[in-house]
């Protein structure tokens, strides 16, 4: 409803000169690739309407033949701005002969869409929608590199980062949404260490069904647990390596534990929060941005045996918010509102676009490995 609402109101005539030059400076960049069938639906109409005129740049001949090349065109962002501004201001020839130019495509109606998204992300007042691929991929263009400003809390807890409520992109390709979440919150910079979760079981957590709930004092006692899978492992003695070898339900426990040692409520994130916490409201790929970056991260083109002690790959590789090791190094847990469990964030041993901060790997609750961890969330008061 927005987008028709937006492209009503803008005038649709063009000159086709005008439309000509961005093009050919369109073929010149490799800021956003579309496919050529993209770039001949911008041209059907205006081919149709009788008034060409050829160019000594460019023949109706040569245009018509690089319409019908199968390969792909670039255009940028900045030139399709170009074009709706120019949309907005002209008062051509088309016009002066009462004919009007339906682009065949959706291309420069998302741009106004896109644009007028990302200022209510910016603003922190845009609500819940589908966005898609494409839309998706212009607001991430749109918001790169922007600094986050937001308000901090007058305290924040030790070894813990601040997350704002508000809307946030998340998901991917046609999955694209923008989310709000309705609450700030604290999330752990790092994950649970070995040593902070040895403290649990030292406390004889696994024998106290207190913090257990019954499904998991039922697979703990059926399955015999007696500490994390981990404790057993050669190479996971680090105190300052992540718990790994936890299932979701000690994970659980564990949090329940620490909700009565600080005196508040501490759980696993819902996949929501870690996801922004992970990519800010910007939608980038990876918690340091939108590129690639081998050396930011514990993933398995590392050849890692191991998860890395926390915090190795900050600041350089932390999230906009300061979380660190949201890509790589172990998976971690989060609880889905509909009851099911998951796991985000890549580990250690998987790929780099496993890691991708839009990927989510369902689990079993019961299930352990020693490449998934967790971390915690700390509910703020109000």
């Amino acid at each position: 409803a927005l987008a028709c609402h937006m492209w009503q109101e803008s005038s649709l005539e063009m000159q086709l000169d005008d439309l000509l030059d961005l093009l050919e400076v369109a073929y010149q960049s490799e800021e956003l690739s579309l496919s050529i069938s993209t770039i001949r639906g911008l041209f059907k109409d205006i081919l149709s309407t009788g008034v060409y005129r050829n160019r000594s740049a460019l023949s109706r001949d040569e245009l018509e033949r690089m319409l019908a090349h199968n390969g792909s065109a670039t255009l940028p962002i900045s030139i399709m701005k170009a074009t709706l501004a120019y949309i907005e201001d002209s008062t051509t020839i088309l016009k002066r002969r009462k004919k009007r130019i339906a682009f065949a495509h959706s291309i420069f109606r998302d741009i106004l869409v896109a644009e007028s998204l990302a200022e209510r992300l910016r603003a922190g007042s845009a609500d819940d929608v589908t966005i898609g691929a494409e839309l998706g991929r212009f607001i991430i263009e749109l918001l790169e590199k922007e600094p986050y400003c937001y308000d901090l809390p007058d305290t924040v807890p030790p070894g813990m980062t601040f997350v704002p409520a508000g809307p946030a992109i998340i998901a991917e390709g046609h999955a694209t949404q923008i989310r709000c979440l309705q609450d700030d919150f604290f999330i752990g910079r790092h994950h649970v260490t070995k040593a902070e979760f040895t403290e649990f079981v030292l406390d004889d957590r696994y024998s106290n069904n207190q913090w257990w709930s019954d499904t998991g004092i039922n697979v703990r006692d059926e399955s015999q647990w007696k500490g994390p899978q981990s404790f057993a492992m050669e190479g996971f003695d680090d105190p300052q390596q992540p718990i790994v070898g936890v299932s979701f339900y000690e994970a659980e426990a564990y949090c329940k534990w620490l909700s009565h040692q600080r005196g508040c409520v501490v759980r696993l994130p819902t996949s929501l929060e870690w996801e922004k916490a992970a990519r800010g409201i910007d939608g980038r790929r990876f918690p340091w941005g939108n590129q690639e970056g081998f050396s930011l991260c514990a993933t398995a083109e590392r050849g890692f045996e191991h998860p890395q002690p926390v915090g190795r790959f900050s600041p350089d590789g932390d999230s906009p918010y300061g979380v660190a090791d949201m890509a790589g190094n172990v998976w971690e847990w989060v609880a889905n509102p509909d009851g099911t469990s998951a796991v985000r964030g890549g580990s250690f041993k998987t790929p780099l676009n496993e890691a991708r901060c839009a990927l989510t790997k369902q689990m079993e609750p019961q299930d352990r490995s020693n490449d998934i961890g967790f971390r915690i969330v700390q509910e703020i008061s109000t």
